[in-house]
């Protein structure tokens, strides 16, 4: 499945900017891992991994946001078959898909994706994301309409409108998550705002916003109100509460009696939100349960955990991936990369 070779490179040039993303190159397989670290580039060749940073160090760059999970399959513009896409991110999201279930953000229901250039995404197709297992059981779909590029895709997710959605408003975004996680769903009717209180959640903010299904009804009272986002129509209304003007301000938005929505700009952090949103939830109804006043986190505590965490994110991934591997119901058929082995 399109191995990187030498002569296959993509070069990405842009002005310094703040972000920062760490790659650490596979030398058996020439493949790349994204993770977030801090630092500025000049440019960056991916596949034979020949930098120019301004930091002069083989390890740091700064890649503009909507070629994060792209530069893993050296397309920007459009990827439309699974061969164009890299087996490492392949992989990545079959074990995120088994991560998510492993913590308990997913069972039979709900669903992770990652964007895979500028007009399309990866989601799995109508199946519990724990038994998710091969690229048999991956679609690729159209951002624009979140219709299968191919005409005789497997059946996918009704609500794969939430994904598309998410990914036509915020380009930098590269990786979607909804679950329907029951230590979260409780802050989604009440008047009690999920908030920052756990320095692991501090991207939380210091209220996360709810989305309420009820606001699109109003206006389409003969529409079926299942409170499902199964159309363009209800799946942008709440892709804007995630922010503004193609900018995300808040990671995670909450569903009124539904779950949640989670974002990020890599699948590893996508996984990372969805984990430390569910703990922060667990945190805050423990603490409310006390009695006693809860301490929240400030505006600018919730920035600096969150500042903080973000750039340690890259440590967790490597425990949840042999976690995953160590359970016997959960399959990964795509072969590690180096190891000739699933």
């Amino acid at each position: 499945m399109g191995q990187w070779k030498n002569s296959e490179l993509c070069t990405i040039r842009r002005n310094p900017t703040i972000e920062v993303w760490l790659f650490t190159k596979l030398l058996s397989s020439h493949q790349l891992e994204l993770f977030h670290c801090s630092s500025t580039y000049r440019s960056l060749r991916v596949g034979a991994l020949s930098v120019e940073p301004s930091t002069r160090s083989p390890l740091f760059f700064n890649i503009p946001s909507r070629h994060k999970e792209a530069a893993m399959t050296g397309s920007v513009d459009c990827v439309t078959d699974l061969s164009q896409v890299s087996p490492v991110l392949l992989r990545k999201y079959i074990d995120g898909c088994h991560m998510l279930h492993q913590h308990d953000l997913v069972d039979a229901y709900g669903h992770l994706s990652v964007r895979l250039s500028n007009t399309t995404f990866l989601m799995s197709r109508y199946l519990a994301p724990a038994l998710v297992a091969s690229p048999e059981d991956l679609v690729i779909y159209n951002i624009e309409d979140a219709q299968p590029v191919k005409p005789d895709a497997p059946r996918g997710f009704s609500e794969r409108f939430i994904h598309s959605e998410v990914y036509k408003a915020y380009p930098a975004v590269q990786s979607v998550v909804h679950s329907h996680s029951l230590e979260v769903v409780p802050f989604s009717i009440s008047t009690v705002p999920l908030s920052a209180c756990f320095h692991m959640a501090g991207f939380l903010g210091t209220a996360v916003p709810v989305w309420d299904a009820a606001s699109v009804y109003k206006d389409h009272p003969s529409d079926n109100q299942d409170m499902l986002v199964r159309n363009i129509k209800l799946a942008s209304s709440l892709a804007k509460a995630l922010g503004e003007n193609g900018q995300v301000k808040h990671p995670v938005v909450l569903m009124r009696g539904h779950g949640m929505v989670v974002t990020s700009e890599s699948l590893e952090m996508c996984i990372f939100n969805c984990i430390y949103t569910q703990q922060n939830a667990r945190v805050q109804r423990s603490a409310m349960g006390l009695g006693g006043e809860v301490k929240y986190f400030t505006q600018r505590e919730a920035h600096d955990t969150g500042t903080t965490t973000g750039m340690g994110a890259v440590k967790p991934w490597p425990l949840w991936e042999q976690e995953v591997a160590n359970e016997t119901m959960y399959r990964n058929q795509i072969s590690q990369p180096g190891s000739g082995r699933d």
